[in-house]
């Protein structure tokens, strides 16, 4: 088995209204369509943040904008065949992010304005890509591990494993890759 300790890809988190939406609320952020705006937080139906350009935070629903391109881990698993492999290659791939329930996060509801811990996983991706550039798996969730098993046809070559953090955090996550019959290393781009 390989491991890999690592950071999803912090940045910036930005998205672009799909329409106008006129704030209702002190506490409210309004903005035109095609507008940028910064996304400070995303939470259950109304998300935090401001538009560029000004200072003023606030909440806007999640609904109204789509999020930007975010920065992707790149991880890749070189292999080499075994001499004496009777078998044909294959690889249990996973993602796994920390306990959700340790970690210190709140977040402010806009209903009633109490704190509530947050214990939810971001949404993430895994995505494998064989040496001939076609996608080898790819799962998408909320979830603590993401993993699947693919079939190293050819026996050698370099996989490229993506890993990516769909809200922007950028918090830990470990890239397991258990492996049979072939020799590899798995190395951080």
């Amino acid at each position: 088995m390989l491991s890999q300790y690592s950071y999803f890809q912090a940045g910036e988190m930005k998205a672009t209204a799909l329409w106008t939406y006129k704030e209702r609320a002190d506490d409210e952020i309004g903005f035109w369509k095609g507008d940028k705006i910064q996304v400070d937080r995303i939470a259950p139906g109304w998300w935090t943040g401001s538009t560029d350009g000004t200072a003023k935070s606030g909440f806007f629903p999640g609904n109204y904008v789509k999020l930007d391109d975010r920065p992707i881990s790149r991880f890749d698993l070189d292999s080499t065949e075994k001499t004496d492999a009777k078998e044909l290659p294959h690889s249990e791939v996973m993602l796994i992010q920390p306990l959700a329930h340790r970690q210190r996060r709140f977040y402010k509801r806009k209903q009633d304005g109490l704190n509530y811990k947050d214990t939810s996983y971001p949404r993430v991706m895994l995505l494998v890509v064989g040496p001939d550039g076609r996608a080898e798996l790819k799962k998408e969730g909320k979830l603590r591990e993401l993993s699947g098993e693919i079939e190293l046809r050819g026996g050698h070559g370099v996989w490229k494993v993506y890993a990516t953090c769909m809200e922007g955090r950028g918090l830990h996550l470990w890239i397991h890759v258990v492996l049979s019959t072939l020799m590899c290393q798995l190395l951080e781009l």
